[in-house]
């Protein structure tokens, strides 16, 4: 086997053929970033410094429906790998089968949910046999993409975060995705992350799994140094290096951990992308349901839109010439543990650790964290010298400065070496017989003090002696000295401003720094304000003409059960009534994630829901002998995460819903309930409202007992306890029906009640103050529909039913108002035609959700609307969408908004759209 190519781990670091390296390491997502961007946003990467990108390979974004794979055009992986190849970055290729990344699912497949007997993340063979299905797709592209093999790929990590998952069997589960994974001659290490610190919940504590580590602190956490350092301490004693796959961006927090031990460190997201299509999952960034936004950007250096983060670029860039000028010393260091070096702080503060780092025997390099609001001045002590000996020492605030101390310059051809330097180096080389080191200053100026034998002269403003102290201030970037010796070798010293060092690119053959004139940031071309548009309204129903029936005279099931994993579903329900019947709304069982309710053919209303029963307060009043509703469920997405708290947030969990009761009456049931004390039986009870004991003591638990009539003629009974906020348990007729807590307040009772006959309820309520509110207690009658037709509509039927209604279309000026029950169907034609490869699309208006579709697919999805971006949209921009130009209509210039209003009652209203041209 060929060296240079072979991946090694161990206590000192990653061993890529003969050289330890430092791995700076980004995100970059290429099923988020159009296929004719990719070059741009790994060059852009590339240039900021980073020599590694982590790479996630999302399962259903190439199988797109069951047995229907697609890895060809924007997807196609190995074109993508070639790329990365010609740039010579390294890859960790993260093919899941769980991906998580706030992506639909994790990146697994929906019709997993309705395989019998399937149990997700699982040592399950039902499961697994399908995941084999996957990996004989992509593990044979990652095999040939191996650094072993004709690519760049130096590990692959299997799962993702198993440790916050309630895997069953971990061991046995992450035994056979490795046993899966050998399978295809995975060469490479093969590695696991853990997302909370759980090691044995991430691996299984199986051989042959090198764990990772997920670390998302804060940034002015002090403590960083000392949580790190245990998990140092632990894949040091197993001959391991420290691997962080994922961390935030700042570079301020990534500088902190290579001085931390880190040789692998991975900025998550660093480049930011976009969630097109029905690619968006939900999960638990609001309160907790939130919508993961189709701007997928948080702050990220290279933005979604490919633009630099100037400031951040900066760090990025002297970051990485840090670790490129020290090399092995850096990729190959340790973390001293009794520390040989004191920090004296003579203004400010500065975090309680300051790590030591041994350069590899060459030296040592101090950490110095400042996470407070002022700057810090301090001194180092060092064999009884206080260091810098004239200049001073400050730590800005939100800085990590690094001081080196006793550096051997024999590994550049020096005989001597730097006592002392409060500056950082961002270039060292050794050309002929002149070695040249560039530092730059973090602050307002820098020290520098070398110890170095037999100089013969020095060519600047230092006097000559053995001890050479050179001294620079960032407006003096540029000043140098000149160090001759005896023996005819020459020590050129440089001092820059950091602007400068992140600029500079290297030296040419006559000793002149090279610098980039500037940094290449994505150029907006043009901008247009879009004074008026081409609309057609549409009757919202319409959609049904366009749909595809794939469940009629059938009881409602969820989307997923009828065939449908993306996009929309239709839900047409008929109740039968009398004339004379009034009903006080309707209850929709398991509701997710979006649904807009028509009543009759009139709009009700557009509801955000988490799974969970949905209650509809509005009264219903029959004109004839049947009531129809027609419910819209959109799939936002599945969850990528898996949290009790809400039923759509369980990794399991189904989309649409599960049943539809039209509620004749709401009865309020919180008075009068027998009261047993703790429980106990023996003794008579208290006759009182439900919730209302008052207890002194610290948690206490009671049982509230209630007889109800249940008539003949109730088809669905609910129980609601409303603003229940301790914990309960729940009893119909001695047989349990759940919990009852903060979450969890609704139950469908019909299944375990008798009707025509007295009905028992119990629930046993604990709390641990009395203050505790178990709310109020109702119960909901209802009639049940009498048949539900369900429809598929797809991207491609929307798509058809707005290109058919162009003919009716006129030309309005904005603001565009909606009317109650209709949609309306924006048709975007940009009038600037020259050079362009996207458009930045920016929408302001208010109670409105639009859809961007073109080319029979859906770009993107946005609300415009304050309440619910605050409330659910996360992730990125809410109200900003990403239009690249090969995706658009008739020769690349049309484009395509489908507007519905969100809540009935009040005006829905597209004030403005913007759109950016952009290189």
């Amino acid at each position: 086997m060929d060296t240079k190519k072979y991946v090694e781990l161990d206590e000192q670091g990653i061993k890529i053929g003969n050289e330890y390296k430092i791995l700076l390491c980004s995100s970059l997502f290429y099923f988020r970033i159009p296929k004719a961007e990719w070059e741009d946003r790994i060059r852009k990467i590339k240039m900021a410094g980073y020599n590694c990108l982590d790479v996630y390979f999302p399962w259903n974004y190439h199988e797109e429906e069951e047995g229907k794979w697609n890895f060809e055009g924007e997807k196609n992986v190995e074109g993508f790998l070639e790329i990365v190849k010609k740039y010579k970055m390294y890859v960790i290729a993260r093919p899941g089968p769980y991906i998580c990344s706030e992506w639909d699912l994790g990146g697994l497949p929906a019709y997993l949910l309705t395989k019998e007997g399937i149990r997700l993340r699982d040592e399950n063979a039902v499961y697994l046999s399908y995941v084999e299905k996957w990996f004989d797709k992509i593990m044979p592209i990652i095999h040939k993409y191996q650094l072993t093999e004709e690519g760049t790929i130096i590990a692959v990590q299997i799962e993702n975060e198993l440790d916050f998952y309630n895997c069953k069997n971990r061991k046995g589960y992450m035994k056979s995705l490795l046993e899966l994974t050998k399978k295809y001659n995975i060469e490479v290490p093969i590695v696991a992350c853990a997302g909370q610190g759980d090691i044995e919940g991430a691996t299984g504590l199986v051989e042959g799994i090198v764990p990772t580590f997920n670390f998302y602190p804060s940034i002015k956490d002090p403590s960083i140094e000392a949580k790190i350092y245990y998990y140092l301490d632990y894949v040091r004693r197993k001959n391991l290096p420290l691997l962080i796959t994922e961390t935030g961006r700042e570079h301020f927090l990534l500088k902190r951990l290579l001085a931390s031990g880190a040789k692998l460190i991975g900025a998550y997201n660093q480049v930011g992308g976009t969630n097109f299509e029905f690619y968006n999952a939900v999960n638990n960034w609001g309160e907790p349901l939130s919508l993961i936004a189709c701007d997928y950007d948080f702050n990220s250096l290279i933005s979604a839109f490919g633009e630099i983060n100037e400031k951040e670029f900066v760090e990025a860039r002297v970051l990485s010439k840090i670790i490129n000028s020290l090399g092995e010393l850096i990729a190959a260091s340790s973390i001293e543990i009794n520390n040989s070096v004191e920090v004296e702080i003579e203004k400010g503060e500065l975090c309680p650790i300051t790590r030591i780092i041994n350069l590899n025997g060459y030296g040592k390099m101090a950490s110095l964290v400042n996470v407070a609001d002022g700057d810090a001045v301090v001194k180092i002590k060092m064999k009884n010298d206080l260091l810098p000996y004239e200049s001073e020492l400050s730590v800005r605030p939100l800085a990590c400065r690094y001081v080196f101390l006793d550096l051997d310059l024999k590994k550049w051809g020096i005989n001597g070496k730097i006592l002392f330097s409060s500056a950082e180096p961002c270039f060292i080389d050794a050309i002929s017989d002149e070695t040249v080191m560039v530092f730059y200053t973090p602050d307002e100026k820098s020290e520098i003090t070398l110890v170095i034998e037999e100089i013969e002269k020095i060519e600047g403003d230092v006097d000559v002696s053995n001890v050479v102290t050179f001294r620079f201030k960032k407006e003096e970037s540029g000043r140098s000295i000149t160090i001759v010796l005896k023996n005819g070798k020459k020590l050129k010293l440089i001092g820059l401003d950091k602007i400068s060092a992140a600029k500079l690119e290297g030296i040419d053959e006559n000793g002149n720094l090279i610098y980039l004139e500037n940094f290449e940031n994505q150029a907006i071309v043009a901008g247009e304000n879009l004074r008026s548009v081409r609309v057609t309204f549409e009757n919202r129903l319409n959609e049904l003409l366009y749909a595809q029936k794939v469940a009629e005279n059938h009881k409602p099931v969820f989307l997923e059960q009828a065939g449908i994993e993306r996009g929309w579903g239709w839900y047409d329900l008929k109740f039968n009534t009398t004339n004379t019947d009034e009903f006080k709304g309707i209850v929709i069982d398991n509701a997710s994630d979006i649904l807009s309710m028509f009543v009759d053919k009139h709009f009700l209303g557009t509801f955000i829901n988490g799974g969970d029963y949905l209650y509809i307060d509005s009264p219903l009043k029959v004109e004839g002998k049947e009531i129809e509703i027609f419910i819209k469920s959109e799939i936002w997405g599945h969850c990528n995460f898996d949290d009790i708290r809400k039923k759509s947030l369980r990794l399991h969990s189904l989309k649409g819903l599960s049943d539809v009761s039209l509620i004749k009456d709401v009865i309020d049931i919180t008075q009068n309930w027998y009261l047993y004390k703790d429980t106990n039986f023996d003794h008579p009870p208290i006759y009182t409202n439900f919730g209302s004991r008052l207890n002194s003591n610290k948690g206490f638990k009671d049982c509230y007992y209630k007889e109800i009539f249940v008539d003949e003629n109730t088809e669905t009974l609910y129980l609601w306890f409303k603003n229940f906020q301790c914990r309960g348990v729940l009893y119909i007729n001695d047989k349990c029906v759940g919990e009852i807590d903060k979450y969890y307040q609704f139950f469908n009772v019909t299944e375990y009640i008798k009707k025509g006959s007295i009905n028992n309820i119990k629930v046993i309520v604990e709390k641990n103050y009395y203050d505790e509110t178990a709310g109020k207690v109702y119960m909901l009658k209802g009639i049940k529909s009498r048949e539900c037709t369900i429809s598929g509509l797809s991207a491609h039927n929307l798509y058809k039913l707005s290109i058919d209604a162009k003919e009716r279309s006129n030309e309005l000026a904005l603001p565009l108002v909606l009317g109650e029950d209709n949609s309306a169907i924006v048709y975007i034609e940009p009038s600037y035609k020259d050079a362009y490869k996207k458009i930045k699309a920016i929408f302001k208006g208010e109670n409105i959700k639009i859809t961007a579709i073109t080319q029979n697919k859906v770009i993107g999805r946005i609300w415009t609307d304050e309440m619910i971006n605050k409330s659910f949209l996360r992730g990125g921009k809410p109200d900003v969408l990403y239009i690249p130009k090969e995706r658009l209509d008739e020769n690349n210039s049309n484009f395509i908004l489908y507007l519905e209003k969100i809540r009935k009652g009040q005006k829905g209203i597209l004030h403005a759209i913007e759109l950016k041209f952009m290189r």
